[in-house]
């Protein structure tokens, strides 16, 4: 544990030795930081695995920014664009919403994924666990409207379906509505 969640974040990166990966995600903001964390062992471009670090917003913490400096040589990932806008040098990864945020994710890390995972947009504890489960199934977090699966994701589902063998929601009828589960089990 640190004094704050940047510190945290960068404690548990120390525990996972040398990451090769490094995904930067708001700590202002659960969403991007819900994405990350599930795309973080997929994200790995190395033999270190991946780590999530928070910015403050569109600022970088000290803490932060120290394990970057001390980290210099791995591949390092901005999701969102607050996060890109702290640290302009990494490769970012952006949407117009959440939705379209977490599936550019997605596209970026999960090519040729078996199994998807969504949760919604609106409140964290669904994705929170669920992200944990979708990590261990190699499978993207997908952010959704709790009445309406969103374009973008929907276009992404449709355009993977060759590779989904199933796909999780995470949270009950009034976190995704039927329909939105509906619309999925149709993208499939």
């Amino acid at each position: 544990a640190g004094t704050n969640r940047y510190a945290t974040a960068v404690a548990i990166a120390d525990q996972l030795g040398s990451p090769s990966t490094l995904l930067l995600a708001t700590g202002s903001d659960f969403r991007a930081g819900l994405i990350a964390g599930a795309a973080a062992q997929a994200a790995d471009e190395g033999t270190g695995g991946g780590a999530v670090l928070l910015t403050d917003g569109n600022a970088l913490p000290a803490e932060t920014s120290a394990y970057l400096a001390a980290h210099g040589s791995a591949a390092q990932y901005t999701i969102g664009s607050a996060a890109a806008a702290a640290v302009p040098g990494a490769t970012a990864i952006t949407g117009a919403d959440d939705a379209e945020l977490s599936r550019n994710v997605a596209q970026r890390f999960f090519a040729g994924a078996a199994s998807v995972a969504l949760a919604s947009s609106a409140a964290f504890p669904d994705a929170l666990s669920g992200g944990a489960h979708a990590a261990a199934f190699g499978a993207p977090l997908l952010l959704t409207s709790p009445t309406t699966l969103p374009a973008s994701v929907a276009n992404y589902l449709t355009g993977a379906k060759a590779d989904i063998v199933i796909a999780f929601v995470y949270g009950g009828t009034a976190a995704v509505s039927e329909s939105v589960r509906t619309a999925v089990a149709t993208a499939i």
